[in-house]
């Protein structure tokens, strides 16, 4: 970084937002200035106010740079930095890692990119693309929201930038050669549908909280909750790897949404069976207490009663299986609420144990409280109508069929695991 840096300015006040422009583009960034301070043009000057002592600095006089941070430098030497945004934090990451990395990583190729992840719009990824001939790209993802909630609390940049190569290193160094032979197989056969149909898979998301990232997916969807398609990958210690698929691959391979809806089910409905059971059978298990998951109770449709899969995670995509509408109509022959209690499972409930806008009050709570933002399905409350044997939402409005996104262009990116589950996900 430069001693002194150019700057430009946009917005005022607490909501200024200062651009800086170095000597390379590594160097260009945007930063807020810290809370609680001013930002105002005079006579054409930028100047900046800091409330507490009454005092206006010409900002192009007293802008500097010290241990790659910039900061506000005032009449006696006194110094006050100037707060990245997640964007230039971002940026800032990417131009000085490479430092931070062990040698034999800094000469690979560092990217910065913005992704739509579920349930986030866009979050920041780095990745280090650490190549070697004749293995597939091992490139995963470095999420770097996290370092910026411990950039905002404080933390060095420094110390920030340790970490981020630290965790590069662990997740480059996680693929066995088995998850390797995996990707490489994948790769080869990346064109070949009668390969890629035997690893197809349904996962569940939130419709309206992921609208955008639907757009270029095929998918199905009951209510506010969908249906996307896609590929087991692989795994190891931090978890298990899938590639979404999207409108250009399903093209690709000259498939219908039916065709991939058809094997999708097929392959789950095999790997992870439905599970319905009583919440009362639920604890027991957590107790040690086994019994058949699938056994009725002697008074059916009384309680909670949880649907969910074999392994528990991911369960919610169970919904779209042939066989649970036999199951929930045993168990509710007039209907029953479906709430969303995560992407791992549905809660099912009598219609007359609370109001619709009740449950929704409650979901609401502890989505807010206790679901991580990652397993957040939705916020709606669902309800099953036994005379269509379909779901939808509650309260009559229905949004039964299947949804059929628009065509948009994309690639599969050997960037592999786009969506890294934690450990003990399922496929």
């Amino acid at each position: 970084m430069s001693e002194m840096l150019r700057i430009y300015h946009m917005g005022s006040g607490n909501e200024s937002l200062f651009g800086l422009i170095g000597q390379s583009p590594e160097q260009q960034r945007d930063v807020r200035l810290p809370e609680g301070w001013n930002a105002v043009m005079e006579d054409g000057r930028m100047m900046v106010a800091a409330p507490h002592c009454g005092v206006k600095w010409d900002l192009e006089d007293c802008l500097h740079a010290e241990e790659g941070e910039p900061v506000l430098m005032g009449p006696e030497g006194e110094t006050v930095p100037l707060r990245y945004s997640m964007d230039s934090f971002a940026q800032e990451v990417g131009s000085s890692i490479r430092a931070f990395l062990p040698p034999n990583l800094q000469d690979k190729e560092i990217q910065v990119k913005k992704l739509t992840k579920l349930n986030r719009p866009e979050v920041h990824s780095l990745v280090v693309f650490d190549n070697r001939p004749d293995e597939p790209a091992m490139a995963p993802n470095v999420y770097l929201e996290e370092f910026y909630d411990q950039y905002q609390s404080g933390m060095k940049m420094e110390d920030i930038l340790e970490e981020v190569a630290q965790k590069s290193v662990t997740v480059l160094s996680l693929p066995d050669q088995e998850l390797k032979d995996s990707m490489k197989e994948l790769v080869d056969n990346v064109s070949n549908w009668e390969y890629m149909k035997e690893r197809v898979i349904l996962s569940p998301v939130g419709v309206d909280m992921n609208r955008e990232m639907l757009s270029g997916l095929p998918h199905r969807a009951m209510g506010d909750i969908a249906g996307i398609y896609r590929i087991y990958v692989g795994e190891n210690d931090i978890g298990r790897g899938y590639i979404t698929i999207n409108n250009d691959m399903m093209g690709r391979w000259g498939v219908t949404e039916e065709d991939l809806n058809h094997a999708a089910v097929e392959n789950s409905m095999s790997v992870q069976p439905a599970r319905l059971m009583s919440m009362n059978s639920v604890m027991s298990e957590l107790v040690g207490e086994m019994g058949d998951p699938m056994e009725l109770p002697e008074e059916p449709g009384q309680g909670l009663y949880v649907l969910t899969n074999k392994s528990k995670q991911m369960g919610a995509a169970t919904i779209f299986y042939p066989d649970v509408a036999d199951k929930i109509e045993a168990l509710f022959p007039n209907g029953c609420y479906v709430i969303p209690s995560s992407i791992h499972e549905l809660l099912l409930t009598s219609k007359d144990t609370l109001p619709p806008e009740d449950i929704a009050a409650m979901v609401r709570e502890i989505n807010n409280t206790q679901v991580a933002t990652e397993d957040l399905l939705s916020y709606k409350v669902h309800e099953y109508d036994p005379k269509t044997r379909t779901i939808g939402l509650a309260g009559g409005k229905k949004d039964l069929g299947q949804q059929k996104a628009e065509e948009q262009s994309g690639h599969l990116g050997l960037a592999w695991l786009d969506n890294m589950e934690k450990p003990g996900r399922a496929r």
